[in-house]
């Protein structure tokens, strides 16, 4: 009579589809393999599990795993299955998710040339290490040729300084958060700031001025 043993343990899981609060494990087919075991964790070595991802039946070779918090390391184990058992576990593989974008704030700082972008770090997410690129643009809707970007921003800084701009012209900053697992969502477009003028005629507003105290 033939036997049927164990299968080799499948290699270690890849990830695909990543986003704020989910993300897909991805494995190759073991050989002589009919289902898979999945388990997913916030812990590398498993000790706890993300509620109904624990030694959860797989008959392909993915598995979207859903409900998850922004910002936070993932990490993915697989068993395969045949008749004769369930296999060793493969080697673990991990991923962040997205990080939630930034809320953007207010520019400061206005000058003839200069001016500073502000904003809010996102909220309701892990503690993965990120770090912020901001675009600069005179077109609230166009930001596809940036007048300057700024990125890698490390995650405790909020704000940055943009300079060598144009006087009294109107720029419109956005914001985004970026991980190991890729970028989040832009934040939404600034209000308008606009670079003051170089120089007012004082001779002129003196006259105004004259001419308002003899009517």
């Amino acid at each position: 009579a033939s036997t049927i043993t164990l299968t080799d343990a499948p290699a270690t899981p890849t990830f695909s589809s990543v986003t704020t609060t989910g993300l897909t494990v991805d494995w190759t087919a073991t050989t002589g393999a009919s289902s898979y075991k999945l388990d997913v964790s916030t812990a590398s070595n498993f000790a706890s599990f993300v509620s109904g991802y624990q030694d959860l039946t797989v008959n392909g070779t993915s598995q979207a795993v859903t409900g998850l918090t922004a910002n936070t390391i993932y990490y993915a184990r697989i068993r395969s299955v045949n008749a004769s058992g369930t296999s060793a576990n493969s080697t673990s593989g991990n991923s962040a998710t997205l990080s939630n974008a930034p809320t953007v704030g207010t520019a400061s700082s206005i000058t003839t040339s200069s001016l500073t972008a502000n904003w809010t770090a996102p909220s309701s997410q892990g503690a993965v290490t990120f770090t912020y690129t901001v675009e600069l643009s005179t077109n609230s809707s166009d930001f596809s040729s940036p007048v300057s970007t700024a990125s890698g921003i490390a995650s405790g800084t909020t704000t940055n300084a943009f300079s060598s701009l144009s006087e009294g012209t109107t720029y419109y900053y956005r914001i985004k958060a970026v991980n190991s697992a890729g970028s989040s969502a832009w934040g939404s477009v600034s209000a308008g700031a606009t670079t003051l003028t170089s120089s007012i005629s004082l001779t002129t507003l003196g006259t105004a001025v004259t001419q308002n105290f003899d009517g």
